[in-house]
């Protein structure tokens, strides 16, 4: 993964909490946002983003996936890893090529290797 950090967008504090704090852990530089509007303005902030990790229901009009389509018109080469319920048919129409789903409830565990795999490269660790 690059040294760019990642944006991890999801609704509900306690999963956004524990997640980012398995994502630092992992050594990944981590932003969070709880919407989507919290998390366009992050992506404009840091075009640049290594990755994005989205709920995909993010509990209003705009989802998880106008979201990452919003982040690879900012960057061609973003990571994107969505979660979401064990409901898969609705990603393969609707998500973002080259991406990775991963069904809640999930070990949070499953996205920091969803991370490391999306590249040949080790995650940067931080100092």
């Amino acid at each position: 993964m690059s040294n760019d950090p990642i944006l991890f967008v999801d609704d509900e504090l306690i999963s956004r909490l524990l997640n980012c704090a398995v994502l630092r852990d992992g050594g990944f530089e981590t932003l969070e946002a709880r919407s989507y509007a919290e998390a366009a303005r992050l992506i404009q902030q840091h075009p640049r983003l290594a990755a994005l990790v989205t709920k995909v229901d993010l509990g209003n009009a705009v989802d998880g996936f106008e979201l990452a389509r919003l982040a690879r018109d900012a960057n061609a080469q973003i990571t994107i890893v969505y979660l979401a319920g064990p409901d898969v048919q609705q990603f393969f129409g609707q998500g973002v090529i080259h991406s990775r789903f991963i069904a809640k409830p999930c070990d949070p565990r499953q996205i920091v290797r969803a991370l490391d795999e999306a590249t040949p490269l080790a995650p940067v660790r931080l100092t």
